[in-house]
């Protein structure tokens, strides 16, 4: 099987892929060059396209989907960008970066579909919006679109990630077959850090998010403490380093990016950027292996079954490449009058609220718990 990798990364995909036996990274696309030079040194092998997305097949120049019978069926799996989505920008993204957050989600679907490929998966994170446009998308495409809710730790994974995978419904519905590990069964983080030669700290007996003090009482800002003999990490993020604390929540320090990469399942081998700052993003912004691993598995099954080796219309017509564009056009129109229709909602409730003297943050809470967010 051939991964063609879109908003590649670092190869966070790809690499997690690569450790199946039978498995060849073949392109990868980013346009972020320090993505992109990472990516290569992962796959030296594979084509490494720095195009900006959403692009058409000829752009892109890919690799031909309809490749010689000994080259394997192909599996495109796409990574659009969640800043517009994430709970960490929660109420502070812009109309311009929901407009491109949406294009990017549609466009991922809308190619795959529309090219005819017969396995490929659309990867982002588990919040309303996305379920909102999985819902769309699916109603679009009933025989050609599915999704579901991966939780990386009920896969083996030392970290919380939940992501939502939506993809060809032969893959996906595998996906939701899936055997989900009970909690005796959950890998901690010592046995990552083990399985990987990392050296915790002496003092440090948990892992928290964020930087600062611990103030598990309030007053402030408060951060998930993990233990890190019997518990996972919180969810990676692009933004900032998860930190090796004390049980009071002192910092000890930052992880370094290879204790992070240990925690997402990466091997040891992988390449990452040479400042921790990028590093830190490429791995806040990837995909966790053991996810990655069961999609990679679940697209050769559903392949192997279907009979296909070979798949994907690089001849696209003109008529379906305006397809794309005015499906991805109404998709974004829709979604965001939806946003603007929330946003000024959601504005409305914590004005009356701060007015009847509810602090902000508590309001902004119970609206993410009751899905307003």
């Amino acid at each position: 099987m051939r991964i063609f990798d879109f908003f590649a990364g670092g190869g966070c995909f790809s690499t997690a892929a690569a450790a199946l036996e039978g498995v060849e990274v073949a392109l990868g696309v980013d346009d972020w060059g320090v993505a992109l030079s990472t990516f290569r040194r992962n796959h030296p092998g594979a084509a490494a396209r720095g195009t900006t997305l959403p692009a058409t097949w000829e752009a892109l120049r890919l690799p031909p989907a309809r490749a010689p019978p000994d080259a394997g069926s192909v599996h495109a799996h796409f990574s659009p960008p969640c800043v517009a989505f994430s709970s960490s920008r929660r109420g502070r993204e812009t109309e311009a970066e929901v407009e491109l957050g949406v294009r990017l989600l549609t466009w991922s679907v809308e190619f795959a579909v529309r090219h005819g490929l017969a396995s490929y998966s659309v990867e982002n994170v588990a919040v309303d919006a996305v379920k909102r446009l999985f819902r769309r998308l699916k109603e679009c495409h009933p025989g050609g679109f599915d999704y579901v809710e991966l939780k990386a730790e009920r896969l083996g994974a030392a970290c919380e990630r939940a992501r939502l995978v939506g993809g060809a419904p032969d893959l996906v519905a595998r996906l939701k077959a899936l055997p989900a590990l009970e909690a005796p069964q959950l890998r901690t983080m010592r046995q990552a850090f083990e399985a990987a030669g990392v050296a915790v700290p002496a003092e440090a007996t948990h892992v928290r998010s964020g930087s600062g003090r611990y103030r598990p009482h309030g007053g402030g800002s408060a951060f998930a403490l993990r233990r890190i003999a019997t518990e996972r990490a919180t969810t990676l993020v692009a933004s900032r380093a998860l930190v090796f604390a004390t049980a009071d929540g002192t910092t000890v320090r930052q992880l370094a990016p290879r204790e992070a990469a240990a925690l997402m399942g990466l091997p040891a081998t992988m390449a990452l950027p040479d400042t921790v700052r990028d590093a830190t993003a490429v791995l806040g912004n990837g995909i966790e292996a053991h996810a990655a691993r069961a999609i990679v598995v679940a697209a050769r099954e559903a392949l192997a079954e279907a009979g296909a080796r070979t798949d994907g219309d690089d001849a696209l017509t003109a008529a379906a490449r305006e397809a794309v564009d005015a499906a991805v056009a109404g998709a974004v129109e829709a979604h965001v009058a939806w946003w603007r229709a929330r946003t000024r909602k959601r504005r409305l409730v914590v004005e009356r609220a701060e007015a009847d003297g509810v602090a902000r943050a508590k309001v902004l809470r119970i609206l993410d718990e009751l899905g307003q967010a």
